[in-house]
């Protein structure tokens, strides 16, 4: 992995968790926003699990179809400043 793929990748995490604490993201949701192959979504959904940053929320209800298993990030994992306007 070279240097500019390794911050990118973070940078996709990083995105990914802050989105997820406004609230519930799905995988569908995740690959869409940030245009990637639905595998590589999961791939990083999948480490961020790992790393306690994302947690499985309930189901998010869709147009059609069965629900979406949706992500958010736990409360415990916000710092006081995060997502304060000035």
């Amino acid at each position: 992995m070279t240097p500019d793929s390794a911050a990118r990748r973070e940078a996709l995490l990083e995105g990914i968790t802050l989105l997820a604490a406004r609230g519930p993201v799905t995988l569908p949701g995740i690959a869409e926003r940030y245009r990637l192959p639905m595998s590589r979504a999961w791939a990083l959904v999948q480490t961020l699990l790992r790393r306690g940053d994302l947690v499985r929320a309930a189901p998010v209800p869709v147009p059609r179809g069965r629900p979406r298993t949706g992500f958010i990030r736990p409360a415990a994992a916000l710092s006081p400043t995060e997502g304060a306007t000035p």
